[in-house]
């Protein structure tokens, strides 16, 4: 190309010269269908022994989502609204009772406090349960 060319605005692609072959990439409509077909004949036969198996576990798992996000919602408001009985003193709690409760329950070594070792424990058990 010519300094006179590109004055003209005559351009050419930098990276490929105007009559160079199409990439090896580049698929035809032939090489897309023996592909595809086979890849269609897959999903098809795959989809179709899942059927009704597929459609009751999202069933159930769009019921458990929603369920649970229903029972976290319950658990929040029931959390504000003791909070809101304990701030206006219909309601006292115990604090120190039930934090050496809780200390006890959680305490599975028996040492005398909660502390990682009895998180530990607990994994332990979970893992042979």
């Amino acid at each position: 190309m010519s300094s006179k060319d590109l004055e003209n605005g005559h351009r050419e692609p930098l990276l490929q010269p105007p009559d160079a072959p199409l990439p090896a990439a580049t698929l035809t409509l032939v090489q897309v269908e023996h592909w595809s077909r086979p890849a269609a004949r897959l999903l098809y036969s795959s989809l179709s022994n899942v059927g009704l198996s597929g459609f009751f576990g999202l069933v159930t798992a769009f019921g458990l989502r929603t369920l649970g996000q229903s029972v976290a919602i319950a658990l929040v408001l029931l959390f504000i609204a003791v909070q809101v009985l304990a701030y206006y003193g219909f309601v006292n709690f115990q604090w120190r009772a039930v934090s050496s409760a809780m200390a006890r329950r959680l305490d599975l070594n028996s040492d005398g406090r909660f502390d990682l070792q009895d998180v530990g424990v607990a994994l332990r058990r979970i893992a042979l349960w």
